[in-house]
């Protein structure tokens, strides 16, 4: 695993996590990675500019990518900027299948299950299942172990 932590940076483990190899963890100038227990599987990139929060009992398959941020600015024809960051905040008992994207500002709720391949741009409810690309909701009021 490789962790890269710049200035002004925060990383808080409430738990026991584990990571597997090739895991590569950013946090960037100013950002806050909070993690709970659980796991991910190897190759997993997380970006951190502004906050993260994984809860517990974290199941992350291998090759997942988190990114809370653009790192760039867009400036639209009307004039208007993009949000450039904004948190992800994933729940407790989470599972998140293989090479899925979970990108800002998404709030993912506990019990939830992200398809594999699927990239998550919008929050996703407790117990619900979502796949695809943008990720859609498949099932509701599942449970998983």
């Amino acid at each position: 695993m490789l962790l890269r932590m710049k200035e002004n940076t925060k990383l808080i483990v409430n738990g026991s996590f584990s990571f597997y190899y090739n895991c590569d963890i950013n946090i960037f100038d100013g950002g806050r990675l909070t993690i709970g227990s659980g796991y991910t599987n190897c190759g997993t990139q997380i970006r951190c500019s502004n906050s993260i929060t994984i809860g517990n009992n974290a199941t992350i398959a291998n090759n997942v990518v988190m990114i809370d941020s653009d790192y760039h600015t867009i400036k639209y024809e009307d004039g208007k900027k993009n949000i450039k960051s904004a948190p992800i905040f994933i729940g407790n008992n989470v599972w998140i299948g293989r090479e899925s994207i979970i990108l800002k500002g998404v709030n993912i709720g506990d019990g939830a299950v992200i398809a594999a391949h699927s990239v998550v741009t919008k929050n996703v409810l407790a117990k619900t299942i979502v796949a695809g690309n943008p990720a859609k909701v498949i099932k509701e009021n599942i449970n998983w172990y």
